[in-house]
């Protein structure tokens, strides 16, 4: 299982960073401890106020690989606040570092009341003056009144310890823990990504650029820290309390640390990243995201272990809040290997279709039928040839059903109907509008099953397959509507397939006609139970039937054929049959004397015609022989050296017809 990270990131409990001197937690009048009891009073567990000095010892870390200034500087660029009793030189250092803008966080200073200070020159004041001057946007001061506690070491040398009168919290520093905005602000966050080779200008903010197969990802250590963390809540769940800090797989959690922000911006940019060959990850750190990583692993270790809060999660559920589980498939860019500028000449025909196709209509047996097809120039042959392009890496990964007959090489309407030659009953369906009525969002729900698509690539297969949409409908004469079409019942046809096989049924389908037939005879109740499993099936990818076009017959002496896709099933004294009817060799008939009378006109030496009429006359000659051809060849598949026999005697009254001449 893989994760990304969400689009918005929800931290419910935001940790409080809490700096000083001389921290004791066992002695009660230490400043932070009083601080830290106070907010967590007020604010309950909605904050994680931490002493880090409480838990972060050499004593507790065993490791020499371990930087306790990295992991204060982890804590600091973590925090939502971080505050600082700013009395002395170390303290003072922790302001000069914490400050620094790359941390993002804001920073509370508390200071003695210069009035109550018998050295003047104390060293917080100094900095503070000096620090406010260039963070006065981040940094907010409030003095209070110390109770004081003076040691003279020399004449003219005092060193003075500050403590908070009664122990208690001074009304100024409670009143603004209460009133701070800072605890009402929204815990969630919307991640943003910036094509950029900047540092993030915020902790929620990921930077990145691509060139030449190579990515630099520049990230804030705060998400860095809670995608981290998200991910040891999960895969240590049951260890994260084991004192043997070997049961983290370190490499481990880095790669999937890494893999989460690849995977988030390979959805965001719709590429696929995990082909780049280099991938660069940093922080604002000097130090090694790899390293920055191991540090906030081992830092969740010792707080789980060694800290007063040990029983209250860094991050409790991070799936839905930080981050998700997600299935990574195949990239549809990688999986039909696109280069960037067929990408780009795809993008370009999705955003103006009328310069790449043109509508036209034709009439076929009075009815008439759009077409969509390519314009006749450069532009039109463009879009042809990457739609091919797609279309021959389609057919090296698609594998049809074996019972969907059309659209196929090796595959023919013979072989369809033969499937029910042996057939007694018979039920013949028509999708209605099958073509028009297949959505865009619909097919693509479809290629991510078949393909093994990530679905959070639905963008990228938008990005492809729109050029195969116009006017919002898969339109008829674009080379890829028929393997879309079959694609988006692929799933319809291996269930109806399957079900019907239990059964001892028999399915086929030709584009949108079906037919079904048993040689045993299907009686009312299979009939309805059949229909009502195909209507069910085809609501689901939002088809329905044309009911006017549905046939329920059993061969009987009143009804001994049926016609689908064209050709008759008919029952004969030695068993079924195919034909492809009287009206079908007639029609041919028909059209090889029209074609006759052409070229009659065409060979006369009395022929008046003009140059041009002539040449339209050749034309209307050659289009009407390929389609007497086209006939003739299906004749000859579907009923052989029979049906050539019948057209012979049906037109030998008006010509004596060679079939092998024309």
């Amino acid at each position: 299982m893989e994760y990304t990270l969400l689009e918005n990131i929800k931290i419910t409990r935001p940790i409080l960073f809490l700096c000083g001197p001389y921290y004791n937690k066992n002695n009660k009048s230490d400043r932070r401890l009083i601080l830290q009891e106070k907010i967590y009073e007020i604010h309950k567990n909605k904050f994680l106020p931490l002493v880090i000095d409480d838990f972060l010892t050499e004593k507790n870390i065993k490791d020499n690989t371990i930087d306790i200034q990295l992991m204060e500087e982890i804590c600091a660029a973590v925090s939502a606040q971080t505050y600082i009793f700013l009395d002395t030189m170390s303290s003072a250092a922790e302001l000069g570092i914490f400050a620094n803008s790359a941390f993002f966080n804001k920073i509370k200073v508390y200071i003695p009341k210069k009035s109550d200070i018998y050295n003047k020159s104390n060293v917080g004041y100094f900095v503070r003056d000096v620090v406010l001057m260039k963070h006065s946007d981040k940094i907010e001061c409030l003095e209070y009144r110390p109770a004081v506690e003076r040691n003279a070491i020399a004449t003219d040398y005092i060193l003075e310890y500050y403590k908070f009168v009664n122990n208690q919290l001074p009304k100024n520093i409670e009143d603004d823990i209460r009133n701070d905005e800072i605890f009402n602000e929204s815990d969630e966050h919307f991640i943003e990504y910036l094509d950029s080779n900047m540092m993030p200008d915020n902790p929620y903010q990921i930077c990145y650029q691509i060139r030449n197969n190579k990515i630099d990802v520049n990230i804030s250590i705060k998400i860095l820290f809670y995608i981290t963390i998200s991910v040891i809540s999960i895969e240590y769940k049951n260890d994260i309390k084991e004192k043997n800090f070997s049961v983290f797989d370190i490499n481990k959690i880095i790669e999937q640390v890494k893999s989460i922000i690849i995977n988030s911006l390979s959805e965001k940019t719709n590429k696929d990243l995990n082909t780049i060959d280099e991938i660069n990850i940093n922080t604002v750190s000097k130090h090694k995201i790899e390293k920055i990583i191991q540090h906030i692993v081992k830092f969740a270790h010792i707080y789980y272990l060694y800290s007063q809060f040990h029983s209250v999660y860094l991050m409790e559920k991070p799936i839905g809040k930080i981050i998700r589980k997600i299935e990574v498939g195949n990239h549809p860019y990688t999986l039909l290997q696109l280069s960037d500028s067929q990408l780009d000449l795809l993008q370009d025909i999705n955003n103006d279709k009328d310069k790449y196709y043109e509508k036209i209509v034709i009439e076929k047996n009075k009815k008439k039928r759009e077409i969509i097809k390519y314009i006749n120039n450069n532009d039109g042959d463009n879009a042809k040839k990457i739609h091919e392009y797609i279309l021959k890496k389609i057919y090296s990964y698609y594998r049809f059903n074996d019972n969907s007959y059309a659209y196929q090489k090796g595959k023919s309407i013979k072989e369809c109907v033969n499937k029910h030659i042996e057939g007694k009953s018979f039920i013949k369906y028509d999708i209605k509008k099958f073509f028009e009525s297949i959505k865009e969002e619909n097919l693509y729900k479809c290629l991510v099953d078949i393909f093994g698509i990530d679905k959070r690539f639905i963008g990228a297969l938008k990005r492809i397959f729109n050029s195969c949409f116009y006017e919002n409908t898969l339109p008829l004469g674009l080379t890829l509507s028929p393997v879309l079409s079959d694609m988006y019942l692929k799933k319809f046809d291996d269930t109806i397939s399957r079900q019907l096989e239990e059964k001892g049924i028999t399915y086929s389908r030709y584009a949108d006609d079906i037919m079904i037939s048993s040689k045993e005879i299907i009686d009312e109740k299979l009939y309805h139970e059949i229909n009502k499993m195909v209507t069910d099936e085809l609501v689901k990818v939002n088809l329905i039937l044309n009911v006017k076009k549905s046939v329920f017959v059993t061969f009987n002496s009143k009804c001994n054929f049926i016609r689908y896709v064209g050709v008759n099933i008919v029952q004969g004294i030695n068993g079924n049959y195919l034909s492809v009817g009287k009206k079908y060799i007639y029609s041919i008939a028909k059209e090889y004397l029209k074609y006759m009378d052409k070229v009659n006109v065409l060979n006369s030496e009395l022929s008046s015609e003009s140059d041009e009429e002539l040449e339209e006359l050749k034309k209307n000659v050659f289009y009407r022989r390929m389609a007497i051809i086209g006939k003739v060849s299906f004749l000859k598949q579907i009923e052989g050296d029979k049906g050539c026999k019948r057209l012979k005697k049906r037109l030998e009254k008006y010509v004596d017809i060679d079939l092998e001449k024309i």
